[in-house]
């Protein structure tokens, strides 16, 4: 399939779980230029001899997107390497601790959140500076159907999903006279 997306230039975080793991050889498979993050080179090294991608096209880096100094060096760094980015797509995320409300503590909400709001919050604002510059690009977050619904057990997941698509929807508008595109994405189970 041609997506038009040759040699654009594509930071998938969270690149080598399910859903990311799929994303990076779609992408890799439409001759994109990749900037793929994973929390441990083990994984990465895992990943990357599974792809067909030219050398030149693969750009890894471990970044934990709890840590915004490690986020805007990703960020930083892919543009480095590449000389534009053209597209984040937001993926890492995580599912915590699947316990009813009255025995969930503020440890469990804050492991979630730090991944999926917090990362996915700081991987938008740096990316967003960058795409927002060159006047053109895509913001993609993979949130999820949990976006949109409640769930016995997974109150900090699914409000985490709940917030992230919001912050999307709030800067696709900030963005929206800028050329930049923001959308969410929302996977059932997988």
């Amino acid at each position: 399939m041609d997506l038009k997306l040759k040699d654009k230039v594509v930071l998938i975080t969270g690149s080598t779980g399910g859903i990311g793991s799929a994303l990076t050889h779609a992408f890799a498979a439409e001759g994109c230029k990749l900037s793929i993050t994973s929390t441990r080179q083990a994984k990465l090294d895992k990943l990357v001899p599974t792809l067909d991608i030219a050398e030149d096209h693969l750009f890894t880096q471990v970044v934990d997107v709890r840590n915004e100094d490690e986020v805007k060096a990703m960020v930083d760094k892919t543009v480095e390497h590449y000389g534009r980015l053209d597209v984040l797509v937001n993926n890492a995320g995580f599912e915590g601790s699947v316990l009813p409300l009255t025995m969930q503590t503020k440890e469990n909400f804050m492991d979630v959140y730090n991944i999926n709001v917090f990362g996915a919050v700081f991987s938008m604002k740096y990316a967003a500076q960058v795409l927002a510059a060159q006047g053109s690009g895509s913001i993609v977050v993979i949130a999820s159907g949990a976006s949109f619904m409640g769930s016995p057990g997974m109150s900090p997941y699914i409000s985490s999903k709940h917030a992230v698509a919001g912050v999307a929807k709030s800067l696709a508008l900030e963005l929206a006279s800028t050329g930049v595109n923001v959308n969410c994405v929302c996977p059932g189970p997988v």
